[in-house]
């Protein structure tokens, strides 16, 4: 019975000792410094890979309301959605889109990567924002990569900024020639219409659209029927490729209208 009564008290203090030691054990790995969670050195020393500060997670911001994604969701038309709670605000992706075309205005290929990525990373089959950094690459002298995220924009897909960056890379895909030569030919004979379209052809590849554009309204101006008209197609591509808001699109433009209305 004494053996019984031993192992009983044995038995029944290390029940009631059993949570001290948990707890005991739980703040041997981890200390309270400053508020915050570490691990304890202690305990990182022999497991590094614990070895991270513990944070509570920030409390997530409550999320926008987007008619466009409310009516997909529930399959009911985005003007009908708009009409009863209003029009979306901007969102983010449209901020950084418009973050996006202002760096590439500046010439800033670098910045405008940046926003066009970020708009990606939301996503990512963003057709303005595949357009975007496809037009960075052209900007930054790669049409290579650009064809490549062209090619990654989902099939049927509309939008002005993807019909620019097609026809700038098509422009970009004619074979480079020598514009010295075409320039001399030019200076010997300015109505040598043959060789002012080649010189546009080959200023354009090179991504200098307003040059391009010029020599083509230059031709367009001496004849304007000729070769069946190709001056003015070509010049029309060249709008495209700069974008229907660009100087050189609307400089050109309203050049060519004195032009033809003359």
């Amino acid at each position: 019975s004494f053996h019984f009564s031993f192992l009983f008290f044995f038995f029944f203090s290390f029940i009631l000792l059993l949570p001290h030691l948990f707890l005991s054990f739980f703040f041997f790995i981890l200390g309270d410094r400053d508020g915050e969670w570490h691990v304890s050195p202690r305990w990182s020393s022999h497991h590094s890979s614990l070895a991270r500060r513990v944070a509570p997670d920030p409390q997530p911001s409550p999320p926008s309301f987007s008619p466009q994604a409310y009516a997909r969701r529930i399959r009911l038309p985005v003007a009908l959605i708009e009409k009863l709670v209003g029009p979306a605000g901007p969102t983010d992706i449209d901020e950084l889109l418009a973050e996006g075309a202002a760096f590439l205005a500046e010439q800033d290929p670098a910045g405008a990567g940046q926003a066009f990525a970020q708009a990606l990373e939301i996503d990512p089959e963003n057709v303005k924002a595949l357009a975007g950094l496809a037009r960075c690459y052209l900007q930054s002298g790669d049409p290579e990569r650009a064809a490549e995220l062209i090619a990654m924009v989902p099939a049927g897909a509309k939008d002005a900024s993807l019909d620019s960056v097609k026809a700038a890379l098509a422009l970009a895909s004619a074979p480079q020639s020598e514009t010295s030569g075409l320039e001399a030919q030019i200076a010997a004979n300015p109505d040598d219409h043959e060789a002012r379209f080649e010189l546009a052809k080959a200023l354009a590849a090179q991504g200098d659209l307003a040059a391009s554009a010029d020599h083509l309204l230059m031709i367009i101006e001496r004849d304007r029927a000729w070769n069946d008209e190709s001056a003015r197609k070509q010049l029309l591509t060249v709008f495209e490729a700069a974008g229907p808001m660009s100087d050189v699109a609307k400089q050109g433009r309203r050049r060519l209208s004195s032009i033809l209305f003359s």
